[in-house]
């Protein structure tokens, strides 16, 4: 499944087998290396993160421009659709030939830190006859894993492309019905300037949900290493 990235990113991912619902966080998909701190000084280890998003809209303008009934309209969408994000520490592990692994259930770090990924399929809308038991929730197991094919960054064309691997389940904490999911698929992002990408990510309302995924490894992990 090869994808190049065009103005606004690429993605696709096949459905599940199982249940054959898809995940389509692919109307825009872009990429900004983090490399200035909140005080603007330069990070010793920069990041890198990618937003997938099923909400399209170009990532090179400056959505904060746009009245504000349609930027409501566009928070409102974003947390209502398939969405994902992903981050690399740093972001030189986003490199060509990279294959790495993040492994979330809830908020708690089970994978090294290096790469974490965020999968948030679009939640269950119920109508007013609806009632509690009616909702299903998704397994809080979320595992992540990427192929890097391609991480070019030139003045002519800064791009990040690899190939996908999503794997939902349910844990013993999760109800016995809880829903699992398996997605496998491709996405192509340009990788734009920090602080635009920055100040968009904080129009549409996703800056804690970037921010909530920093780094904290488990202490019987570090032990390992």
């Amino acid at each position: 499944m090869a994808l190049s990235a065009c103005q606004f990113g690429e993605a696709s991912f096949e459905k599940d087998p199982n249940s054959q619902k898809s995940f389509s966080p692919n109307g825009t998909v872009f990429a900004y290396v983090d490399a200035y701190d909140e005080d603007l000084k330069i990070r010793e280890n920069p990041r890198m993160h990618i937003i997938m998003s099923w909400l399209v809209f170009n990532p090179n303008d400056d959505l904060a421009s746009l009245p504000g009934s349609r930027l409501e309209d566009m928070r409102h969408e974003i947390q209502l659709r398939d969405l994902m994000t992903m981050h690399f520490f740093p972001n030189t592990e986003a490199t060509k030939g990279s294959q790495l692994e993040s492994v979330l259930e809830e908020s708690t770090i089970l994978s090294d830190g290096r790469f974490l990924a965020h999968v948030m399929p679009e939640p269950e809308i119920l109508d007013q006859s609806a009632n509690f038991d009616d909702f299903v929730p998704m397994g809080s197991l979320r595992s992540v894993e990427i192929s890097i094919d391609d991480a070019g960054f030139t003045p002519n064309q800064s791009t990040i492309s690899g190939r996908l691997a999503i794997d939902i389940q349910r844990t013993i904490n999760d109800p016995e019905d809880a829903l699992i999911r398996t997605w496998s698929g491709a996405f192509a992002a340009p990788v734009i300037e920090e602080r635009l990408a920055e100040k968009n990510v904080n129009t549409l309302g996703l800056t804690e949900l970037v921010e909530s995924l920093e780094p904290v490894v488990p202490n019987n992990l570090e032990e390992n290493e």
